[in-house]
């Protein structure tokens, strides 16, 4: 999802080429997710309230958007781990490695990402302080 088959004149076969439906969305994707300011379904949703669908113009999945965010094609690598094989592709990105770090830390539970509901919460203005230190009883 992102990218359409392209055949190519200079090489023989088919390269990737970016969507330019989905291409956009999908970037818009990790951006969202990437500010860590919103949890992975409130990104899908909004994703697909501007459109995002599959290539049967179906809604993703949770789990497929999930694999989508962790798939390191959409930062111009093809990886395929059982051979040990990492190469940069020759087709464009549609997202920087930048950008692919910051989800997969988010997603591997490296960086720390906040829901705005959690951190903005009048109810519990101070529950990450708790976090941070322990409690002392006297």
């Amino acid at each position: 999802m992102g990218y359409l088959n392209a055949l190519c004149q200079s090489q023989s076969g088919t390269n990737l080429i970016p969507d330019p439906v989905r291409a956009p969305l999908v970037r818009k994707a990790f951006e969202l997710y990437a500010q860590g300011t919103q949890s992975r379904n409130a990104v899908l949703r909004t994703l697909t309230t501007l459109g995002l669908t599959t290539h049967a113009n179906r809604p993703l999945s949770p789990q497929s958007f999930e694999r989508m965010l962790r798939n390191p094609i959409y930062a111009g690598w093809i990886v395929i781990s059982e051979w040990g094989v990492k190469e940069r592709g020759t087709f464009t990105p549609i997202v920087t490695d930048e950008q692919f770090r910051e989800v997969q830390d988010i997603l591997n539970g490296k960086k720390i990402a906040v829901a705005a509901h959690s951190r903005n919460n009048l109810i519990f203005p101070y529950e990450y302080s708790f976090a941070a230190e322990p409690v002392k009883h006297h």
